[in-house]
């Protein structure tokens, strides 16, 4: 008998155990899942049925389904609790009802599901401890989720207000969430702001403005000959031929071809030109309630003097 013991005593520390750092982690996998299913059910619109009535559809109840099979299999107490089927039948339908009226689905389904199948688990632990595990996994989704604008392009658009053209900037949202109350000045030097205040202006630079995932929005910055006088006063309107957002392999080649039209009708095609930059500054804040400001800017091309161009 005591050999037994001797060699149970041996073997025991290499027998597989649940460590701390399993029982710490299993919160964290479990993030991930909820957040990938998250997004699954927030691509398409999985609800079906009547206002009274709705549910979410069979794709979206299997996803659903997976997600607290493999919660379940974490030891997530939470998750087996939902797998009855008289708690699955009130998460679906309260799930169903977030996704309908949610204007951040994606978020708003993450932390519906990970308050009610994750946060269970930190009832028995000390409040501080809960406070901890929430902000690790608000840490976890903003680090996978950032807030980011980008200035897409510089145009000149035509409004029925102005008699000319204005110079427009458009910034993209390339991320996956809102960018909410944005803010866009425009600057020729760090002191010198661009700005015209009239109609058209005030009607897209507005106050608590949200620009969604994927979506675009145009920023009027001033009428074109307003613009110049600002930027390169010794210019004429017309003689601002480009906009340059970036740096662009083929920028000259492009312009020429713009400039000379068929290259291969001309022996001689040569014009010089004089750039001027534009400051953009942007502030805005993300969904996770963080202040984001960041600065870019992009180039105005002016044509100088004439285009000497010889025929074939």
């Amino acid at each position: 008998m005591k050999f037994w013991i001797v060699i149970i005593s041996i073997l025991a520390p290499l027998l597989p155990q649940a460590t701390n750092a399993d029982r710490l982690a299993e919160p964290e996998r479990a993030i991930g899942l909820i957040l990938e299913t998250s997004e699954t059910l927030c691509a398409s619109a999985p609800i079906s049925g009547e206002q009274e009535e709705l549910r979410l559809s069979g794709k979206a109840q299997a996803e659903l389904k997976g997600l607290l099979k493999k919660l379940a299999g974490l030891g997530i107490e939470g998750a087996t609790e939902y797998e009855k089927k008289s708690y699955n039948g009130v998460l679906q339908k309260d799930l169903a009802q977030l996704i309908l009226v949610s204007s951040e689905c994606k978020m708003d389904v993450w932390n519906d599901l990970q308050e009610k199948l994750v946060l269970p688990l930190e009832k028995s632990n000390s409040a501080n401890n809960t406070e901890s595990i929430k902000s690790n996994q608000e840490a976890l989704i903003k680090d996978q989720n950032p807030t980011i604008l980008t200035l897409h392009a510089i145009s000149l658009k035509n409004y029925w207000e102005s008699e000319e053209p204005y110079v427009v900037a458009t910034l993209k949202n390339t991320s996956s969430v809102s960018a909410k109350n944005i803010e866009v000045t425009f600057w020729k030097e760090t002191d010198s702001e661009i700005k015209s205040d009239d109609i058209i202006y005030s009607k897209y630079h507005i106050k608590n403005l949200i620009i969604r995932a994927g979506e675009e929005h145009d920023f009027p910055i001033a009428p074109i000959s307003k613009y110049v006088n600002i930027i390169n006063p010794s210019s004429d309107p017309s003689s601002l031929i480009d906009f340059r957002t970036g740096s662009s392999k083929n920028a000259k080649e492009d312009l020429r071809a713009k400039l000379c039209g068929d290259l291969n009708r001309l022996s001689y095609c040569n014009f010089k030109t004089v750039s001027r930059a534009t400051f953009v500054v942007m502030k805005y804040n993300s969904i996770f309630r963080d202040q984001i400001e960041k600065a870019t800017g992009f180039s105005n091309i002016f044509l100088a003097g004439e285009i000497q161009k010889r025929k074939l």
